[in-house]
């Protein structure tokens, strides 16, 4: 059977040659706080938080 998973990218991310950050990705922060609102979505699927690259 498939398992659903979902890639996050870890808030807080600096980016080489900007010293502005940190940064966070803004489709991912909304998917984060609609997980923290409903917290029993995350256990239907698998969430993985990946570093930025």
């Amino acid at each position: 059977m498939a398992h659903d998973r979902l890639f996050l990218i870890d808030p807080g991310f600096d980016v080489s040659g900007r010293d502005d950050g940190p940064f966070v990705c803004p489709f991912c922060n909304q998917i984060e706080g609609l997980l923290a609102s409903f917290p029993q979505l995350s256990l239907d699927i698998e969430v993985k938080r990946v570093p930025f690259p």
